[in-house]
């Protein structure tokens, strides 16, 4: 090694490409090296690399390291609880990972706002792809190991629908914001098409529902003129039309309709919004019984009612499953995303990133929400572009001093 500014270049140069391909296949749970997701697997080596550079350290979050405190104690309790030590514990780790390894290497890597646009531009590429491929599978009988379509309802990369649903309402946020702004617009477009295609496909209601209030937090976030709040609402009649008429388009989908009436109890079928009522007030009562310290986070430990049925409530999930400190944990990193926003200078990415926060938020107040990273993208990325942006000022007013990192995008 020449130096260690010449060896912090090459590591963060060569996390880069593994960082935008985990972006890239974070909607596609269902590609898997052994027990993990390819994105985890390259959100993994990215973060190592990045970890091992000489890169300056970016400012300390001391709520988010209470949190992992919290989090840690919280996790550590359950775990005399659980049937299922090994599982409860992995859940864990994967959700601590985020708050510490993987938010921090993000925020160490980052030195222009530019740098996340692309991250972003990666996660929306990635959705579209799977949004593609629940198109192969409605109209040309694709066959993806690992997904099923079931009543009409198209998973695409996702392991279930609902992954599905929630992923790429994220993404619809993220993607109409930039494509809002202008940056890589023909690009944006192209996925914005095949993101809302893949998610009226999945029949999630609650993921139809994420995508149309992230969307009007991006719009209201960045003032939207007129002109384009028309050309907005133009789109979305037209996905709406698609939608009442999705079944003449692709005979045997689930029409959006036919799903809300299904959730609301309107058809003959079982109405899901009364077993989701079902797991909220059967988890209430456990809450009630012991508040302090959760059963478990694996899998069936989360049975509600029927034993297998999880509640599709995040915060009631936390607190039934992870104890109360968990909970309080996770209510910290809720508080300090919503303050960081608020903090915000502006930017071409925090309309976007509001939006896809608001979004992924809604969806988890009405899913089994906890460790999903398309569900965490929009709070790290929230907290590193403060960083990014902070780094590109003082890089403009010392223009001769030496660049961290400039990965090419």
């Amino acid at each position: 090694m020449k130096s260690g500014s010449a060896s912090r270049d090459f590591l963060l140069r060569t996390a880069t490409p593994f960082l935008m391909g985990g972006m890239f296949f974070t909607p596609m749970l269902v590609l898997r090296i052994g027990g993990f997701t390819v994105g985890d697997v390259l959100f993994f080596v990215a973060s190592g690399l990045v970890l091992l550079s000489t890169a300056p350290r970016p400012p300390r979050q001391p709520a988010i390291q209470v949190a992992l405190l919290l989090g840690l104690i919280g996790s550590a309790l359950v775990l005399a609880q659980t049937p299922n030590i090994a599982e409860s514990t992995m859940v864990s780790i994967r959700v601590l990972f985020v708050w510490s390894i993987w938010q921090f290497a993000v925020r160490k890597w980052a030195e222009h706002p530019q740098q996340l646009s692309v991250l972003v531009t990666c996660f929306a590429v990635g959705a579209a792809a799977s949004g593609a491929v629940a198109i192969g599978q409605a109209y040309l009988g694709l066959s993806v190991p690992g997904t099923e379509i079931v009543h009409g309802r198209v998973p695409g990369l996702a392991t279930h629908v609902n992954g599905q649903g929630g992923a790429l309402a994220v993404a619809t946020a993220m993607t109409v914001g930039l494509l809002l702004a202008r940056v890589r617009a023909r690009l944006h477009l192209a996925c914005l098409v095949l993101i809302v295609i893949g998610l009226l496909l999945s029949g999630s209601v609650t993921g139809m529902l994420a995508a149309i209030v992230g969307t009007f937090v991006v719009m209201i976030a960045q003032k939207a003129s007129l002109g384009r709040l028309f050309a907005i609402l133009g789109t979305a009649a037209l996905a709406v039309l698609a939608a009442l008429n999705l079944q003449t388009l692709v005979p045997g989908a689930s029409s959006p309709l036919d799903r809300f009436l299904d959730t609301t109890g309107q058809s003959d079928s079982e109405g899901t919004l009364a077993s989701r009522v079902a797991t909220y007030i059967w988890t209430w009562e456990r809450i009630v019984a012991s508040p302090l310290v959760g059963v478990g986070l694996d899998a069936n430990s989360g049975g509600t009612f029927d034993g297998q049925t999880q509640v599709h409530n995040m915060l009631l999930l936390v607190w039934f499953q992870g104890g109360l400190l968990l909970l309080t944990a996770v209510l910290v990193v809720i508080a300090y995303t919503v303050s960081a926003f608020a903090k915000m200078p502006p930017n071409t990415l925090k309309a976007p990133l509001l939006g896809a926060f608001a979004g992924a938020l809604t969806f988890a107040m009405t899913g089994p929400v906890l460790y999903d990273r398309w569900f965490w993208l929009p709070f790290v990325l929230a907290w590193a572009l403060p960083v990014a942006i902070q780094r590109d000022v003082d890089h403009q007013v010392h223009p001769n001093a030496k660049a961290i990192v400039t990965p090419q995008t």
